[in-house]
């Protein structure tokens, strides 16, 4: 019920969307690749090569190693707190970072990794039953839907059948676990 009623709902609604132009991935959930989801392991988060085509589209004047320092930026957490994760990347995310052009010779010039202004610019992508690995163990998780958008993971959408008891206690449960 959950996927028929819930999950092929919200993703058909998502593809008749506008402005924006949604992808739907629909992965089978024993039989995907790490390729299929755009990661190259199964604990990635983010989907890499998306991201940097999603960069140089934002920011024609990048050249690829001011890419890779960008995606690295984003991408790397020096702590292990994840309120101060979350909120490095919350920072990088509405205001970008800096590089150089290099073309021009202009200095510390604004790197955007999402056009909050102009949402056609952007890509979408929303990923049904994308398998992750727990670090350090073998065991993995499976969340109905996550949307990203420029290869980065906004939202974790956990459905639940209309028939379920206290679906939101659940899902919340869900959630919570996902985050550890």
């Amino acid at each position: 019920r959950e996927k028929k009623y819930v999950e092929e709902q919200f993703l058909q609604q998502l593809e008749s969307f506008k402005p924006v132009k949604w992808e739907i991935l629909k992965l089978d959930r024993w039989g995907q690749t790490e390729a299929q989801t755009g990661r190259k392991s199964w604990t990635q988060t983010v989907m890499v090569a998306e991201l940097e085509k999603s960069i140089l589209n934002l920011n024609t004047w990048l050249e690829a190693d001011q890419i890779q320092d960008a995606v690295k930026e984003l991408t790397s957490f020096p702590q292990d707190d994840l309120i101060s994760n979350n909120e490095k990347v919350l920072d990088l995310l509405l205001r970008g970072t800096t590089a150089d052009d290099r073309k021009t010779g202009e200095r510390d010039k604004n790197v955007s990794f999402i056009d909050l202004n102009t949402p056609e610019n952007n890509s979408y992508i929303a990923v049904n039953e994308m398998r992750f690995r727990i670090l350090g163990t073998e065991h993995s998780f499976y969340p109905d839907i996550i949307l990203f958008v420029n290869g980065i993971p906004l939202v974790v959408v956990e459905c639940k059948s209309p028939k379920e008891n206290d679906a939101i206690g659940t899902a919340i449960d869900q959630l919570m676990r996902y985050s550890e």
